[in-house]
């Protein structure tokens, strides 16, 4: 493999690395494939799962917004404030 020279310097062992991983991909090594395409497109979410044969586990997030005017006790469910005068 060359590498352009930009000037600043080639050849850094890291370079050196980079380079084996790609001639070792392009040589047919899935594990130097897993890796540059773990490092380009980041690692594939896994599942949350249950044991042994359970399914997997599904969460919910539920984000709910309550305005309450601290004075109002008449609120159903709601119980005043403890501002509340």
């Amino acid at each position: 493999m060359k590498r352009r020279d930009d000037g600043v310097g080639i050849g850094t062992t890291l370079e050196k690395i980079a380079d084996k991983v790609v001639e070792s991909a392009l040589a047919g090594d899935k594990d130097a494939v897993r890796e540059i395409a773990e490092r380009h497109d980041g690692k594939v979410a896994q599942a949350i799962v249950g044991d042994g044969d359970a399914p997997p586990v599904n969460m919910k997030l539920i984000i709910e917004n309550i305005i309450v005017d601290p004075k109002e006790t008449s609120s159903e469910g709601v119980p005043p404030s403890a501002d509340a005068e």
